[in-house]
């Protein structure tokens, strides 16, 4: 039995994966949502050694984290209370119960802003909040490991786009830049359109993240990307020739906590799990907004809902 600790975009699509390949599988979220069926209503927080979502249980994936970037560096004390105090008293109940745990971390935010391909032998230097966050709850991860033997899997993930990724947050530009396109609304970006990052399609991560949980675990760490960067104004040019016209775009300065240079070295994973990513960018994005208009949660101006 695997338990997702944590719900979202990532964790429904690989459930929905697991519900299609029939691998048993629960989730426990505070947030109720109806396309994740195998959901436990509850704060991760709140969760002992004695709670029954437990049973039977040799795996997590955890996926839990209460911010973004962003969102970390508006209470920095806070954020630091509630995902690394959370993690800490998790992997005490983890460890306990000899539970293995695949933890979800982050490429983008952990590494900084550094040149050239970044391999997981690159220094880690965060430049906001919840970058420290992963990075301090992987480092406890790993010292669990060493001192009480839970075993893991820390997946460092690039920024993941693609079909059922809400748009109304303050993270993630593809479905949030698909939506302005498909009602044709003005566009803030933050900078001048250079940075550049790695996106991962969700079909690609959950493929990953499949592959990892049927394996044993490596008690190591692993970049998940696509392998290569593209630049904002890049990503913008794509979006113009895929709806055939433009938008107004407005710049901002840019958030000193944001990495503007992201460029994933993803070789140790291919040839640890035989894959590869299958979804390029362009499709990504055509898909993306198909999904979008085919959802009914954006709306081409002047067509019905």
């Amino acid at each position: 039995m695997i338990l997702f600790l944590g719900g979202g975009f990532i964790a429904n699509a690989l459930s929905a994966k697991f519900e299609e390949a029939r691998i048993e599988h629960r989730i426990v979220s505070r947030r109720s949502e109806p396309e994740a069926p195998r959901r436990n209503a509850a704060d991760i927080n709140s969760l002992t050694e004695s709670s029954p979502v437990f049973d039977g249980v040799d795996t997590v994936i955890y996926f839990a984290h209460s911010s973004v970037p962003y969102s970390s560096m508006q209470n920095i004390r806070e954020d630091a209370e509630q995902n690394i105090s959370t993690a800490i008293s998790l992997f005490e109940i983890l460890s306990n119960k000899k539970i293995r745990v695949i933890y979800i971390s982050s490429g983008g935010s952990i590494y900084g802003d550094q040149a050239g391909p970044i391999t997981e032998a690159s220094l880690p230097s965060p430049v906001s909040a919840y970058g420290v966050a992963k990075y301090t709850i992987e480092n406890y991860l790993k010292l669990f490991h060493h001192n009480y033997q839970l075993p893991f899997d820390i997946l460092r993930l690039s920024n993941i786009y693609g079909v059922g990724h809400s748009s109304n947050k303050p993270q993630g530009i593809m479905g949030a830049l698909a939506r302005a396109f498909i009602e044709r609304q003005r566009f803030a970006i933050w900078g001048d359109g250079s940075a550049e990052k790695d996106y991962l399609y969700i079909d690609d991560a959950v493929d990953a993240l499949a592959k990892v949980a049927a394996a044993v675990p490596s008690n190591d760490i692993f970049n998940v990307a696509y392998g290569s960067s593209v630049s904002v104004r890049e990503i913008l040019s794509l979006f113009e020739k895929y709806f055939g016209y433009k938008i107004d775009i407005e710049t901002r300065p840019p958030f000193d906590f944001d990495v503007s240079r992201v460029f994933l070295d993803n070789s140790k994973f291919r040839e640890a799990y035989d894959w590869k990513p299958k979804i390029d960018v362009e499709t990504g994005i055509g898909k993306t907004a198909e999904w979008l208009i085919g959802s009914g949660t954006a709306s081409i101006p002047g067509s019905q809902p």
